[in-house]
């Protein structure tokens, strides 16, 4: 085994098994600070949790015909699994409306699919398309833009590729201890 392999399997395990090495206040090493929602905002950026917190906020602040912001609950590090139900909720309960559900942020690396959720939610509050305003009369959209909070926050501060799953401890291979192993002995 490389040295720089074996530096960052021990990197690694480090920074699973102790999140406390990752300090909220971390910035974000790749990327600069998105900017907030507003109806002309251009996605040229990839949001953080407490960015993609603070966008759904702002769009349901903005939109309170159209939007509720609800948790799903809370992933292992505690932070809330957030959703979005637009609709227009003046034409009809969203219970009696066919539903599409959209989730980003499956993969703790996948930024982009976080950011298309979001640019989802942009569209369909901004938008003065007649066609969407239909949807939004006789549909409602169930977006939850990063299910996977934790290892995004992972790959947002810290140099590490993280694992594309939940920071729950995990007895890969069977032998009854959570997270002693690298993946060379599976």
């Amino acid at each position: 085994m490389r040295y720089s392999t074996l530096l960052l399997l021990l990197f690694a395990g480090l920074v699973r098994a102790q999140p406390a090495l990752l300090p909220e206040s971390a910035g974000k090493l790749y990327f600069e600070a998105c900017a907030p929602f507003s109806e002309d905002l251009v996605f040229d950026c990839y949001r953080s949790y407490d960015e993609v917190t603070q966008f759904l906020e702002d769009a349901a602040d903005a939109y309170p015909g159209l939007v509720q912001l609800s948790s799903l609950g809370q992933s292992y590090e505690g932070r809330e699994l957030w959703v979005v139900t637009i609709t227009d909720f003046l034409a009809g309960d969203p219970a009696d409306k066919p539903g599409i559900w959209v989730d980003g942020g499956i993969d703790s690396d996948e930024v982009v699919s976080v950011e298309a959720a979001l640019g989802l939610v942009h569209r369909l509050l901004t938008s003065d398309d007649p066609e969407i305003a239909e949807l939004l009369d006789t549909r409602v959209f169930y977006i939850a833009p990063n299910v996977i909070p934790d290892m995004s926050e992972r790959h947002h501060r810290t140099p590490m590729r993280p694992y594309d799953s939940t920071m729950r401890p995990w007895d890969d291979d069977g032998d009854g201890v959570a997270d002693e192993d690298g993946p060379e002995d599976l």
